[in-house]
């Protein structure tokens, strides 16, 4: 069974699964799009052991539609519906370090790539597209923001730095694709960091945003470790991208900050 099959009741009658494929392997992927003529678009990514319907992409998606803004999410490589049968909820490490992370990395832009090519045939605007990512959705997040040029209009990332903590596998920090791809950023750029991360060192995490070339780039820092979120800040998050996209649902006062 898969995935979104055990969660059909939380993904609502508006999703939409498309057929997407890339390089010879199928992409799955799900757009939610809102009752607008072309809205803007945000590439809405999971975290490691996450996929595409799990409780933070279905609760993201809903505050975003309310913006009027689509959503569009996928499942990462030996994610979801790529998940290798039997397999543990972390073992997607293990296949990452025997296809190599780099390898991973350019899968990766290329299956959002491909997955952005077949919203644009569903009437959502790729011209105006904002990314949301946190830890691994931001590693593999700040790669494919550069690589969008200017059809990214604004970013979420964070929960990532460039240095891990004592007891944590080397290849989850920030790699020299992350610190190069910060660096070419223009759009404006939210980075959300927990200041209680157990994952990352603070100072890894500083150093990132420092990397970050954007002259509008704001840090939101949290109590609290890395698998925490609060509520608050997640609409932060939507706020700060309704405002960038130009969303209908945006505030009046938002659109001026």
């Amino acid at each position: 069974m898969s995935h979104d099959a055990q969660d059909i009741g939380l993904v609502g009658g508006d999703a939409q699964f498309l057929e997407v494929n890339q390089a010879g392997h199928d992409v799955p992927a799900v757009l939610w799009r809102p009752l607008l003529e072309l809205p803007p678009v945000v590439l809405l990514a999971h975290g490691g052991s996450g996929y595409k319907t799990d409780e933070f992409i279905i609760r993201m998606a809903g505050l975003l539609l309310k913006r009027g803004i689509a959503v569009l999410a996928i499942d990462a490589p030996f994610h979801g519906d790529r998940s290798v049968p039997g397999d543990g909820q972390r073992s997607y490490l293990d296949h990452m370090v025997r296809q190599g992370m780099t390898e991973v990395c350019e899968e990766t832009c290329a299956d959002w790539a491909a997955a952005l090519d077949a919203a644009s045939g569903h009437a959502v605007d790729t011209t105006r597209v904002g990314y949301v990512g946190l830890s691994m959705g931001s590693n593999f997040g700040f790669p494919l923001c550069a690589q969008l040029g200017d059809r990214l209009r604004c970013a979420v990332v964070g929960k990532l730095g460039l240095v891990v903590a004592d007891g944590y596998p080397g290849i989850v920090a920030g790699s020299d694709a992350v610190t190069g791809a910060a660096q070419r950023l223009i759009a404006p750029v939210l980075m959300h960091m927990q200041w209680d991360d157990e994952v990352f060192t603070r100072e890894g995490q500083l150093a990132l945003f420092d990397l970050i070339g954007s002259s509008n780039k704001q840090l939101l820092a949290r109590p609290g470790q890395h698998g925490l979120t609060h509520p608050e800040d997640e609409q932060s998050w939507v706020a700060f991208l309704a405002r960038h996209l130009g969303s209908k649902g945006a505030s009046n006062q938002e659109r001026r900050a």
